[in-house]
């Protein structure tokens, strides 16, 4: 080999010894056991019961869970319920994390573990403050960076340190922090399954009104109940509208006076077999592409409708369904007012346009003249 090739093979074993190094210090390797087996939080794991305040606060927000004698609610969206499991998850695993090694105690580089205060400039880390009903406090934390793999895969753990002191400690078990409001919530704001569903109409009672009516036990059988002279009806239109509340999610929510719709506000009207009705008004705000819609929903009780002959639904694994064993509908209707009234709710575009369908939208394009 010659001397200019046996150098260039020098470096190139350099080069790739250098990269090897870098990967090994770099790579997420897996901690073979736990080096101190010690509580974050000694007091903590006596005390669950006693938490009635969760505030969790970010760099862009802050948050609070307040425990009621109807559940945990969420103080910045009108005390709208909290999922209980995002509650226990978050305390439950806060007081049984334990602290696996120490790492950094210098304040100039806690940022590298986002474990900074909160309160600096474009800090990353989430603060968790746990206080019992009277406001004392129970446990002040920062938590930061997940640790990827710390016990293999899909076993990850988290830096945190507690707010009162510098000392950073790997810890062994991920936390899922809220980050925003709607991390609290289940964002199914209600759901009317197209099965249960025997008659939608649209602007209710106006000259506009659009009525769609169920014309068999199959879940599609829909069908437009008036359409105009020479015109013919679209037939996957009326079973789409049928299931528009589905399973509708929000995107946001507010206060019913935070965001008041206009008082001419369109109105669509779904009626249950069981005499389950939910009422919507759709605000638009904005214009075309950049218009986001928000409903007021209400629920009532009405007259229950006949099934149509053979009227038993089927459930996605194919049993029937029928309206034995379900919750009464008084009561159904109870357990909505209490997550719907005096609130009003963000929605997907492409669903609340459906419910400012007019009797256009539910008919095929006319055939041109030849």
């Amino acid at each position: 080999m010659s001397p200019k090739g046996f150098l260039a093979l020098v470096l190139a074993t350099i080069v790739s010894l250098g990269l090897a190094a870098y990967a090994v210090a770099n790579r997420d390797l897996p901690v073979a056991r736990t080096r101190l087996d010690t509580p974050f939080l000694p007091d903590l794991a006596g005390r669950v019961a006693d938490v009635a305040r969760i505030t969790v606060r970010t760099a862009d927000t802050s948050m609070t869970a307040r425990r009621t004698e109807e559940g945990w609610v969420l103080e910045e969206k009108g005390d709208y319920p909290v999922e209980l499991d995002n509650v226990r998850e978050l305390v439950l695993g806060l007081a049984q994390m334990r602290l696996v090694e120490p790492k950094t105690r210098d304040p100039e580089r806690l940022a590298r573990l986002e474990l900074e205060p909160v309160d600096s400039e474009g800090a990353k880390s989430r603060e968790i403050i746990l206080a019992d009903a009277a406001g004392t406090i129970l446990a002040e934390v920062v938590v930061g960076k997940r640790k990827f793999s710390l016990y293999g895969p899909g076993k990850s753990g988290s830096y945190v340190r507690r707010a009162d002191e510098d000392q950073a400690w790997l810890a062994d078990r991920a936390l899922d922090v809220p980050e925003e409001p709607l991390d609290w919530f289940d964002r199914t704001i209600l759901s009317l399954p197209r099965d249960e569903v025997a008659e939608v109409v649209l602007r209710p009672g106006t000259a506009e009104e659009v009525r769609i009516e169920r014309t068999g036990a199959e879940s599609d059988a829909f069908a437009l109940a008036t359409v105009p002279a020479g015109r013919e009806p679209d037939a996957s239109k009326p079973p789409m509208l049928a299931g528009t509340l589905g399973s509708i999610t929000m995107l946001d929510l507010a206060a019913a006076e935070e965001r008041p719709l206009p008082e001419d506000a369109a109105v669509a009207r779904f009626t249950s077999f069981d005499g389950l009705r939910i009422e919507a008004r759709i605000g638009v705000f904005g214009e075309e592409e950049d218009a986001d819609y928000w409903i007021a929903f209400t629920a009532s009780e009405v007259a229950p409708r006949e099934r149509p002959a053979g009227g038993e639904d089927a459930d996605p694994a194919g049993e029937a369904v029928t309206e034995e064993g379900r919750e009464p509908v008084a009561a159904r209707v109870a357990a909505l007012q209490k997550r719907l009234e005096g609130r009003v709710f963000e929605v997907s575009p492409y669903l609340a346009k459906r419910l400012l369908w007019r009797v256009e939208d539910l008919l095929k394009e006319p055939e041109s003249a030849s």
